[in-house]
């Protein structure tokens, strides 16, 4: 039989930077809290979990798990059958193996067969919730959960299923608020953790069209591994040169922002809490196909709330709107005033202190 381990924590995080990246900051912080603590993390074999957690030195085992929102018929018996075989491995590990004090669970669909069989066995569960529209796999695992977080303006305090408390989205501990230049140098573009690119192939034309090298602004793209190649392609058709930097995934952020004075991103939870936190001047934007919706929903808040700048993707005047709003930014007569307006209201949405009021909270309810 397994022996209950009081210093073992299990955390899931999957499918995207959004909840792997929240899901190391909170391990780092329970093992800053007492070293004698050990974190395992669980994932998909395929997933980007796969190769960032081990990059930051974190365990992490694989399980079976399908998705099924948006498939027919036949896809979803698969991925069903896929949860099963899932539940079953965790039920043997708990059973014959070892018995964590907790589980944590930040998303995807392997979460599903962990909760489930933590519950069987009397493991307390724990949720965060990042985005301010809930996932689904964190909506369903709240009907087993002792006690969940979320972020600011989100609906999980309405659609969870357990006591639900807002204590923001953990973020790296390294970074640092910008100290802002009266003009900007140099503008960073997160197409999020899978990169965009339709993201891509708007900033470079855009950048192309503002001439913004004549400028002296230089261009760091964030492309991802799958897009890398056809954005090389086009940089090199516009006749663009060294002052546009491709890259396939940036893991080091911090150390990336402090250089910047500009970024273009996605609006996933974790960019948005990670941006906040540094207060870095951001045009968002948001995925038009992300679950939900959420990423919409983050963008459009922060609008309103001069917070931010958003363009919308799904527009036929996209490409020209979001070279229209960079061009103000970096060049309009107002631009240092409205890049220092949006960053003091931007850092008000920051929650510096989410990892550890989390991390206390879940070891003192368990």
């Amino acid at each position: 039989m397994a022996t209950q381990k009081e210093k073992l924590v299990w955390i899931v995080a999957a499918g995207t930077g959004g909840h792997i990246f929240p899901g190391l900051s909170l391990a780092k912080k329970i093992q800053q809290r007492d070293p004698s603590f050990q974190v395992l993390f669980f994932g998909s074999a395929d997933r980007l979990e796969s190769t960032i957690v081990p990059k930051h030195g974190y365990p992490i085992q694989f399980l079976s798990a399908g998705r099924w929102k948006g498939r027919g018929i036949v896809g979803r018996l698969s991925g069903l059958f896929s949860l099963m075989i899932g539940f079953f491995q965790v039920l043997k590990r708990l059973i014959f193996v070892e018995r964590p004090r907790l589980l944590l669970s930040v998303g995807g669909y392997v979460s599903f067969p962990l909760a489930l069989a933590c519950l069987v066995m009397g493991v307390p569960v724990f949720v965060l919730e990042p985005n301010i529209k809930a996932g689904l796999a964190n909506r369903v695992v709240s009907r087993w959960a002792r006690f969940a977080f979320c972020s600011p303006s989100s609906d999980a305090q309405e659609l969870f299923k357990c006591p639900v408390e807002d204590l923001g989205v953990p973020v790296r501990e390294d970074l640092i608020r910008v100290e802002l230049r009266n003009s900007v140098k140099e503008i960073l573009v997160l197409g999020g953790s899978q990169g965009a690119k339709a993201l891509n192939d708007a900033m470079l034309r855009a950048f192309k069209e503002l001439n913004l090298a004549t400028h002296g602004v230089k261009l760091t793209l964030q492309a991802g591994q799958a897009h890398l190649q056809s954005a090389q392609t086009l940089k090199e058709e516009l006749g663009l040169g060294e002052e546009v930097q491709l890259r396939s995934f940036i893991d080091n952020i911090p150390n990336e922002l402090i250089k910047k004075d500009l970024v273009v991103a996605r609006s996933g939870a974790m960019t948005v809490a990670e941006l906040a936190a540094v207060g870095m001047p951001t045009v968002f934007v948001p995925f038009p196909y992300a679950a939900d919706d959420h990423q919409r929903k983050n963008a459009e808040l922060l609008e309103r709330d001069h917070a931010a700048w958003m363009v919308d993707q799904t527009r036929a005047e996209f490409e020209s709107r979001l070279a229209e709003v960079v061009g103000q930014i970096v060049s309009g007569a107002d631009s240092s005033e409205q890049r220092k307006i949006r960053s003091q209201q931007f850092q008000r949405w920051a929650r510096p202190r989410a990892a550890d009021e989390i991390v206390e909270r879940m070891l003192s309810l368990s």
